[in-house]
């Protein structure tokens, strides 16, 4: 059985037994996290379970993000063409690295937007290699803003930008981690990470980040925060859900 809880944009799942929980916020690729017994191919009333309650609601999602092999075997329920778009590394911090800097942690505000806009487009630009108008970086930062889960570190400035960008169950997931070339090494990036980390676990919050760059280089930045490699993250786009066709009487 599944448990759904739904509100306005996010949609969440759990199995009865704790073995699967997936998670869907508009405009997002559905995350499906599992237990070991999931992924070592048991368990598959699970995902059927969850295939049926997608399809019953006509869940809006595109993408699936799942551990290999989780989420060829949901999608081989959920419909019949599968593409695989990229795959990913994820990491947890299970204990943060303490690392003592000077500044503070703070969330900031609107009088901060155009800060905020020009961390963002340095990440879109720097780290996802894409190009985005000015406006549209404006109107990122103004939704992270109202989020109140937009963290940095402040020394006199604006140094570092951390987003959690949701919780899922007991994760929380962290991205646009980000600190602009003048204010690189210096520890900001430590001392952030190390401050949100361990208010995320004081609410009882894993922090986890998923990241598609050179595992070696990642590995070495992330572990040097804390975090340790968890698994291999497929990012599969079903192109051709006719199962949804199917229900609906199509």
């Amino acid at each position: 059985m599944i448990y759904h809880i739904a509100s306005k944009d996010h949609w969440a799942y759990r199995s009865r037994d704790g073995a699967l929980f997936a998670a869907y916020k508009e405009g997002n690729p559905l995350w499906i996290v599992t237990g070991d017994d999931v992924k070592e191919g048991g368990a598959s009333e699970s995902l059927s379970s969850l295939a049926r309650e997608c399809m019953e609601i006509n869940l809006p999602f595109k993408t699936v993000a799942a551990e290999r092999p989780v989420g060829r075997r949901f999608a081989m329920e959920f419909g019949d063409a599968v593409c695989q778009e990229e795959s990913l590394t994820a990491y947890y911090c299970p204990e943060p690295v303490r690392f003592k800097r000077r500044g503070v942690l703070i969330r900031p505000d609107r009088a901060d937007a155009a800060t905020i806009a020009g961390f963002i487009e340095g990440f879109n630009r720097e780290v996802l290699d894409v190009t985005r108008e000015g406006e549209t970086n404006s109107q990122t930062a103004a939704v992270f803003i109202r989020s109140g889960n937009l963290y940095c570190w402040y020394d006199k400035r604006i140094t570092a930008m951390c987003w959690v960008a949701g919780r899922y169950g007991d994760m929380a997931k962290l991205n646009y981690i980000y600190v602009p070339e003048q204010f690189r090494n210096r520890g900001y990036a430590k001392a952030m990470a190390s401050e949100v980390c361990s208010a995320l676990l004081g609410k009882n919050a894993l922090p986890v980040l998923y990241t598609g760059s050179d595992i070696t280089r990642t590995n070495n930045l992330y572990g040097s925060l804390g975090f340790l490699p968890a698994g291999k993250i497929e990012m599969l786009r079903i192109s051709n859900p006719n199962n949804i066709l199917r229900t609906a009487g199509v």
